[in-house]
């Protein structure tokens, strides 16, 4: 069998670090969005049992009313809406994006196939 190129060699070692590892990376994003959809639905349900869908409409009409009213609804605000809820859901979201970002930077080596490096050693 031929020699290897130092490159090609390179190339290869690279792929199939990558490679080894895609199938955990597709776990964890599988994992992050299911979290992702369990958090949202107890946020949706949380926001039903506390009123905060009439709250929200009662907050439009005012918003239409008086702007200045806002102030006053600082206090029903953070009491109504379930700021820890959201912001789980929004850290979730982020980490699902920067693993999606991970998966477009590196998708030819993530759904690489072996046989494409046997070609090109056949090739020299």
């Amino acid at each position: 069998m031929n020699e290897v190129p130092q490159k090609l060699h390179r190339d290869i070692m690279r792929s199939v670090k990558i490679v080894r590892r895609r199938y955990y990376l597709f776990g964890l994003l599988t994992g992050f969005f299911a979290s992702l959809v369990a958090m949202l639905w107890v946020v949706y349900m949380r926001m039903i049992e506390i009123g905060s869908f009439d709250f929200l409409s009662v907050l439009a009409e005012t918003l239409q009313i008086d702007v200045s009213l806002i102030v006053d609804f600082k206090e029903d605000l953070v009491e109504f809406l379930p700021l820890r809820s959201l912001g789980w859901s929004l850290a979730l979201f982020i980490v699902i994006s920067f693993l999606v970002g991970i998966i477009f930077r590196y998708r030819k080596v993530l759904f690489l196939k072996v046989d494409k490096f046997s070609k090109q050693i056949i090739k020299k």
